[in-house]
């Protein structure tokens, strides 16, 4: 077990070399995941611990009662022995008790006989004793060194099962990490595949432009939109941008006028196309101010003619001085009336030729407004949707560079679990 755990101890230090510097939230991610695996290899590491030494002891207090259970049998086995030894010697000294009436007359011979016999017992008593003590101590020896073998072999079969369980969770969390890298493969080619479509989109959108400039090219039409390129401010700016980064020009209002439209817009001056439309409308109050006013003077000078022609006497022979001053006044006011009669008819002419261009100037802007907004959210939804899947991609490229790691990370140990198995095993 010791092995096991110095594996799962020193492999977040292998693991670091492998790790890219620049990327400090997946390496701190990555060491919190092989720190909770290293804590909960420790903790499998304790408890089998725990349970090998519970195992000890019930070992050990089975070897005792084992072993006081041979020394039991070997007593009565020694005793066993000693009683039939003392039977057998009591047996011979009734064998040799019989045969002394016998041999009396010779009692010199059958003396020196029966020493030889006892001497000759005593000595073959004292070897089997010894022999017997040897092998008692050769028994007690292989007796130990067999509990020794089979709590050996019983702590071998305990890590054996450990390891074999161990290698089965491992290989499921690494099956469990394989398919969810392939899952997120998946997602990955998806992501690409609808970039690459909004790509076209964007590329089918700039071919629509260019064949826009070119019809309004060869129409001879002008595009008139706003002088001064307005910047976005940070507060426009999408989210994730700040304001250190360049401010991005604003797509203005884009209108479609003939050449005698853009050369009255030029006339107004130089500003967005809003403005110049609203000097145009200026203008034309301005000129049906002075209409109005024009009437007016047309209609007293009608009044003061009016006046005139009721004072002047019904028949006159003669011209007098008044009266060639009254003259003088009405051809004045007749020709002041001609020319004020012919600026009024200038002046509605031209302000009818003014409100038709506002007209028509106001139906392309709207039009052109309208498309020049729905172009701008598109191009600005597909700008938010490209962002969008950029960090997708580069959040499942990080995610896949961690499994891939955690992968060979689970790969490695699992290989130093099998060389382990195997020693032991061996």
């Amino acid at each position: 077990m010791s092995t096991v755990t110095t594996n799962g101890g020193s492999s977040p230090g292998a693991l670091s070399p492998g790790v890219s510097p620049g990327v400090s939230g997946r390496k701190r991610t990555t060491n919190r995941a092989y720190k909770a695996e290293d804590q909960a290899l420790s903790d499998i590491t304790q408890e089998a611990e725990a349970r090998l030494a519970k195992k000890r002891q019930a070992r050990a207090e089975a070897r005792t009662i084992r072993m006081r259970e041979l020394e039991k049998l070997q007593k009565e086995a020694e005793e066993q022995m000693d009683k039939e030894y003392e039977q057998q010697k009591e047996e011979k000294k009734s064998k040799s008790t019989g045969v002394l009436p016998a041999t009396v007359p010779n009692s010199s011979g059958g003396s020196s006989s029966r020493r030889g016999s006892t001497d000759s017992n005593e000595f073959e008593s004292a070897t089997l004793k010894e022999a017997l003590a040897d092998l008692e101590e050769k028994y007690k020896k292989a007796m130990m060194n067999n509990a020794q073998l089979d709590n050996e072999k019983g702590t071998l079969i305990f890590e054996v099962d450990m390891l074999k369980d161990l290698q089965e969770e491992l290989e499921e969390s690494m099956m469990e990490i394989q398919r969810e890298a392939k899952d997120k493969h998946r997602e990955l080619e998806s992501k690409k595949r609808e970039n690459k479509l909004l790509q076209i989109e964007v590329d089918n959108l700039k071919e629509m432009v260019s064949q826009r400039d070119t019809l309004i090219a060869e129409n001879g039409l002008l595009l008139v939109g706003a002088g001064d390129e307005e910047r976005l401010s940070d507060k426009d700016l999408p989210e994730g941008q700040t304001s250190h980064k360049p401010k991005l020009p604003k797509v203005g209002t884009i209108v479609v006028v003939s050449p005698e439209a853009a050369e009255l817009l030029e006339v107004v001056g130089d500003g967005p196309l809003d403005v110049r439309l609203k000097r145009f409308v200026e203008e034309r109050k301005e000129l049906l101010e002075n209409i109005r006013r024009l009437e007016i003077d047309l209609e007293e000078e009608k009044e003061k003619v009016a006046s005139a022609e009721r004072r002047r006497p019904a028949q006159t022979s003669s011209v007098n001085g008044p009266e060639i001053e009254m003259l003088d006044i009405q051809r004045e006011a007749s020709r002041q009336v001609n020319e004020y009669r012919f600026k009024y008819q200038k002046a509605e002419q031209e302000l009818a030729t003014l409100e038709g261009h506002v007209m028509r100037l106001e139906g392309q802007v709207k039009r052109y407004k309208t498309a020049a907004d729905t172009g701008e959210r598109v191009e600005e939804e597909l700008k938010q949707e490209r962002r969008k899947l950029q960090r997708e991609i580069r959040t499942l490229k990080d995610q896949n560079e961690e499994f891939e790691t955690e992968n060979s990370h689970l790969t490695k140990r699992l290989e130093k679990m099998k060389s382990a198995k195997l020693s032991l095993i061996k």
